[in-house]
């Protein structure tokens, strides 16, 4: 088994929100509120949730695009949050982020090259640049006559190639991958996907890939995590998620998974009603409000994340 590249312990997020009076207490929009993770070298953890359950937050603290609340972030048994400013510069190279919307990610003002090329620059590369530049478009699968373009000449599809082939300028280790292809048509999404699957086994890359599309999550990864306001419900490998869910909400999401039969019914116990504000939690089991399997205990007590079987893990009274 492969060694744990990044080691994420007790970590919180919390966002301050602007006191209507002097007099209020300040309250705080807990977008992560601890959570502990590991992801090992060379595979792909999914990261799934409903929208505002805190994913995103979870990739831009990795990437410390944001500071932590709290808690810890470990690259290769090193605290990121400790490092200097020579040890954060070499941090970059080893961490990158391919982001959510193609449109805005790419500087409109920069040809392909350049905006390919820009990380080798400013990392003070400067030999045969172009060469490095033309090998990462072809391995991305771009033509190479894209290379004088600009960016709103691409369609979405292309656009995600080129932020790809930015994160890859650099060799880095660990690609943190903030829903790269849900803004893209779907036969678009197919393609992506298996070319990140190729290039993560010619680079050996190791991956976050965060989504709320089920199905695209269980074609990529070898684990999966479930997060819920804020909170990681379940974690297991891909398999046992699939055949064994244990948390409710993991059951429910499930559920939500279209048939692609319009003459079959859908399963009944999909999830009922929002998610709850993150200003203002839920006592006891964040999930109680829309949770059909809840109990008195529920309302009171917050679960205890527990291994109920072996590497899989869950929060939830069901298996106190």
């Amino acid at each position: 088994m492969n060694e744990n590249i990044l080691t994420i312990k007790n970590l919180k997020k919390y966002f301050p929100v602007k006191k209507d009076t002097f007099f209020e207490r300040r309250k705080y929009v807990k977008a992560v509120d601890g959570i502990s993770f590991t992801i090992r070298e060379g595979e792909t953890l999914g990261l799934v949730g409903e929208s505002g359950c805190g994913k995103s937050t979870v990739g831009k603290v990795i990437v410390k695009l944001l500071e932590p609340t709290a808690g810890t972030v470990s690259f290769r048994d090193r605290d990121i949050y400790q490092m200097d400013n020579t040890e954060t510069a070499a941090l970059r190279k080893e961490i990158q982020m391919i982001f959510q919307d193609p449109y805005s990610s790419l500087d409109p003002r920069q040809k392909t090259g350049k905006i390919i090329m820009e990380p080798l620059i400013i990392n003070k590369q400067k030999e045969n640049l172009n060469e490095t530049v033309l090998k990462l478009m072809r391995d991305v699968g771009l033509l190479e006559e894209f290379f004088d373009r600009y960016p709103h000449e691409f369609s979405g599809g292309q656009r995600q190639r080129i932020g790809i082939a930015r994160a890859l300028a650099l060799n880095p280790s660990l690609i943190v991958c903030d829903e790269p292809v849900s803004a893209l048509d779907v036969s678009i999404q197919a393609q992506i996907v298996n070319m990140m699957q190729d290039i993560q086994a010619q680079y050996n890359l190791t991956y976050l890939f965060i989504s709320h599309d089920l199905g695209i999550v269980r074609h990529i990864s070898n684990r999966i995590a479930v997060m819920y306001l804020g909170r990681i419900v379940e974690i297991a490998e891909k398999k046992t998620l699939f055949s064994k869910p244990l948390h409710p909400y993991t059951l429910g999401l499930l559920k939500a998974i279209p048939i692609p039969n319009p003459n079959e019914i859908q399963e009944q116990g999909l999830l009922q009603g929002d998610i709850p504000s993150p200003i203002d939690l839920p006592e006891g089991c964040r999930f109680h409000t829309r949770c059909e399997r809840r109990m008195d205990i529920c309302t009171k007590e917050h679960p205890i994340y527990r291994e109920v079987e072996d590497n899989h893990f869950v929060e939830c009274h069901l298996y106190d």
